[in-house]
């Protein structure tokens, strides 16, 4: 496999072996692009995507006003490593809250 052109600076690269001819950029700046071109052509496919949904936000904090403040205050004091097992156990409870107030 030879150097391929970056579709976004028009540089030369060699692309990453396990990504081969699919790789279209050449660095994360190129990277950066790409994904910014590829949320914008989704938006312009979904433009309903996001219709609806703020209201559904606006309720949810106005009945959590804290949460944010919270949220921000508890990963300021977390200053130690999780493990996997803890971070497993974290996902799982924030997983079950969750379904609680959906079926609930």
């Amino acid at each position: 496999m030879g150097e391929k052109k970056c579709q976004y600076c028009g540089g030369l690269f060699l692309p990453d072996p396990r990504v081969g001819d699919r790789q279209k950029a050449c660095s994360v700046g190129c990277q950066k692009l790409r994904k910014r071109e590829n949320n914008r052509i989704y938006r312009e496919k979904n433009p309903e995507y996001w219709e609806g949904h703020y209201e559904y936000v606006k309720r949810w904090r106005q009945r959590h006003p804290d949460y944010q403040r919270q949220w921000r205050r508890r990963k300021k004091t977390e200053g130690r490593k999780k493990g996997a097992v803890e971070i497993q156990a974290e996902r799982v409870g924030k997983a079950m809250e969750f379904a609680e107030r959906i079926y609930l």
